[in-house]
């Protein structure tokens, strides 16, 4: 990538935003305000020339040819955020698609533009600075790959309803008795508006055309969303006022429809659409909608839309998929919001789908009960829905006064009750009033550290039948494992997971740094057989839940003793980490352990101790599935989540778990369907593989610092108030 020396900007906003210097390879932008400008001061140096669309049109143009300066304007794309707003730097308002145009602007049809020209098939020259891989991109619309690429894309955004904010609730308009009509407002004064050659007059013969010429069919205003949440003005209101003081034998024939309501699921409820110079309206031509165009917004004159103003430059036929193409594919540039790097638009269509189906999983009021503060703010941020709430209760009675005074008919379908672990509640009379009880305890991949430290974790899980360490009741994890409804791309990438997680050695902790025993490797050398046993926490909620007479550590050792007294067998023994930092207590049975266990190892991994082992025997420990991820052979003396599913050799049955499941449908329904992962630099929500990932770079960079399991009391001290403290602010940080 070249570089370029300097940009000056005329916007001062324009500053802040770090994509278009990392795309254009900017290092040092200047604002160049009023006063430089009102003394025409010349520009010395190799430098470019950076507005923002066309706000400041003239002075801009002036000031590039004044030089002999490139002049490029930048534009939002046209998938561009989760949602509105003022604040550019929030993570959900930040915007992570561009557009960079050295030729005009898109949305100004009264002069070319770089979209217009790569529609009309007119050469168009490598942007100044710009990546040189990018421009070897072919600009042929006939391409064969391009084309499917978008017909893809227009699959992905149409099926998901994706659009150029994705925070917008879905709205049912009610069941369709008649012909549907969408009439697409558009803030006041806005820029697309003049360049689309329209003006306030436009909305208003739009409405009028639309009434006259479908007397009988359902009318529908849409407010844009920018006029709904900033109360800012809209052209459709002199529209409105018109009908009613001419024609108010309309008015029960014509909706306002103001809601912030998704573009695409309207859309689809929709038979005709009438625009001026809005997206809705491309939107529309995706889904096969007619669309009638009273502006020349981009997509208009090249023959899918009924349009009332001709246009000369546009002189071509495209098809959607071809003007999709040029405008999605080839105009723009998009950002991966979690490495701020550019990529591809489908990284950020499968990023937007997935907030959406956790915005969508996290519908309604979460009234969670008996979580500490310092756990507030990461659960608030796996909760999060703009469409829902989330609350805290310190007591039982403070959430049943909350619900008692609720309406039956306003929240009975929209609580849902949120505890940890296996707390148990009773909610007296108000249970018509909860949807559903949800139980929440660490994911399964989750930190680098301890959680006895408050360091937060990566992942969670939220069961909404029991929880997956207490076999008595049957858990969504056990439901999901019983159905196996699992399809190739999931089981496929639960085969790559397996194989991230063992050539990286990720475990669920991941701490411990010293190495294994000499003499245990040289015994593993000699042919000698190894059998590792990983301590648990004794009253761990897992252990009551799916033990019996082997509840603890030296009993679970005592019965490994006994089945195998071949003296060529060695017994490797690990305490858990919480007992080791002295976070959790054990029963005083420290010296019979030592005794009966061959070697036993405090700050050694737990990856270092599978790799070595010949079998893994546990009560419940997470460290048998991982076993079973590097392919030991795994004993189980409780009765754990993997237990039952014909992959270990257990001493106790579950009835229930009577299906014969493989590996990978197992990794499928533990790391990839049943938890939930966030990304703590934005809180945004992830995938297990892109979790993985930032547990794998954060090990990396703490390797040899913070990976120690056993410190002194002031350092374990220090470190649980610095991490208390960061989990407390937290949910500030991400509002």
């Amino acid at each position: 990538m070249n570089q370029a020396r300097k940009a000056i900007c005329l916007s001062r906003g324009i500053i802040k935003q770090p994509f278009w210097q990392q795309l254009l390879g900017v290092h040092q932008a200047a604002y160049y305000g009023p006063l430089m400008r009102f003394f025409n001061r010349s520009l010395d140096g190799d430098a470019i020339i950076v507005d923002w669309g066309l706000k400041r049109q003239v002075a801009a143009s002036k000031l590039a040819t004044l030089n002999n300066k490139p002049l490029l304007r930048l534009e939002d794309g046209f998938v561009r955020s989760i949602g509105t707003g003022q604040n550019a730097t929030s993570a959900r308002t930040q915007a992570y698609s561009l557009i960079v145009d050295d030729i005009g602007i898109y949305y100004d049809a009264n002069k070319p533009s770089r979209l217009e020209n790569i529609l009309l098939g007119t050469a168009v020259n490598a942007l100044p600075f710009a990546d040189a891989a990018r421009q070897d991109q072919s600009l042929r619309l006939d391409d064969r790959p391009l084309l499917g690429r978008a017909r893809q894309c227009i699959k992905t955004i149409t099926e998901n309803n994706l659009s150029k904010y994705n925070d917008s609730d879905e709205l049912e308009l009610g069941i369709k008795d008649r012909y549907r009509v969408l009439v697409v407002d558009q803030v006041c004064d806005d820029l697309s508006i003049i360049g689309a050659n329209a003006s306030a007059a436009t909305f208003t013969l739009m409405l009028k055309s639309a009434l006259q010429t479908h007397p009988k069919a359902e009318i529908i205003i849409k407010i844009h969303p920018a006029s709904a949440q900033a109360k800012t003005r809209h052209y459709s209101q002199q529209s409105v006022d018109w009908m009613v003081a001419e024609q108010s034998d309309f008015s029960g024939q014509v909706k306002l429809l103001q809601n912030n309501c998704n573009p695409l699921a309207l859309l689809k409820q929709i038979d005709e659409v009438y625009v001026v110079s809005s997206q809705m309206g491309f939107e529309a031509l995706m889904l096969n909608k007619k669309v009638v165009c009273y502006g020349l917004p981009f997509y208009a004159g090249w023959g899918l839309t009924e349009d009332r103003q001709q246009h000369a430059r546009r002189n071509k036929l495209r098809s959607v998929e071809q003007i999709f193409a040029a405008a999605y594919l080839i105009y723009s540039h998009y950002f991966d919001p979690l490495t701020d790097s550019p990529c591809e638009l489908e990284v950020l269509l499968d990023f937007f789908i997935r907030q959406r189906q956790q915005f969508e999983r996290n519908r309604g009021s979460n009234l969670c009960l008996g979580f500490p503060p310092w756990k507030r703010g990461y659960v608030s941020r796996f909760l999060f829905s703009p469409w829902g709430q989330t609350l805290f209760f310190n007591r039982q009675q403070d959430l049943i006064n909350y619900l008692s005074i609720q309406s039956d008919h306003d929240t009975i379908c929209n609580n849902r009750v949120v505890l940890w672990g296996g707390n148990a509640i009773d909610l007296a009379d108000q249970n018509n009033k909860v949807k559903e009880t949800v139980r929440v305890e660490d994911g399964f991949i989750r930190s680098v550290g301890l959680g006895k430290y408050y360091i937060p974790p990566v992942s969670l899980v939220f069961d909404t039948m029991g929880i997956y360490y207490d076999p008595a009741i049957e858990s969504d994890l056990e439901k999901i494992i019983g159905v196996g409804n699992f399809s190739d791309e999931q089981l496929q990438l639960a085969q790559r997971l397996q194989e991230k997680l063992i050539t990286t050695g990720v475990t669920k902790y991941n701490v411990g740094h010293e190495a294994l025993p000499k003499q245990l490797v040289e015994a593993k050398r000699a042919g000698k057989k190894i059998i590792f046993v990983p301590g648990q926490v004794e009253d761990d909620a897992s252990i009551s839940a799916s033990c019996e007479k082997i509840n603890h550590d030296l009993a679970l050792i005592e019965a490994v003793k006994e089945k195998n007294r071949d003296p060529t067998t060695l017994i490797l023994y690990k305490p858990h980490p919480d007992v080791v930092s002295g976070h959790s207590w054990s029963r005083k049975n420290s010296s019979a352990i030592e005794r009966l266990a061959d070697f036993s190892v405090k700050e050694v991994n737990m990856h270092d101790c599978l790799a070595i082992a010949d079998e893994v025997h546990t009560m419940s420990s997470l460290a048998g599935f991982e076993a079973l991820l590097r392919g030991k052979l795994v004993f189980t003396y409780g009765r754990p989540f993997y237990a039952g599913w014909g992959l270990t050799f257990d001493s106790l049955p579950i009835s229930r778990r009577n299906r014969k499941v493989t590996l990978p449908e197992l990794i499928t329904a533990v790391l990839i369907i049943y938890p939930r992962y966030i990304d703590y630099r934005q809180g945004f929500f992830i995938s297990a593989e892109q979790a993985l990932e930032g547990i794998i770079l954060l090990a990396e960079s703490k390797q040899g610092n913070g990976s120690v399991v056993q410190v002194s009391q002031v350092s374990r001290r220090f470190s649980k108030f610095r991490h208390f403290i960061n989990g407390l602010l937290y949910g500030l940080r991400l509002k």
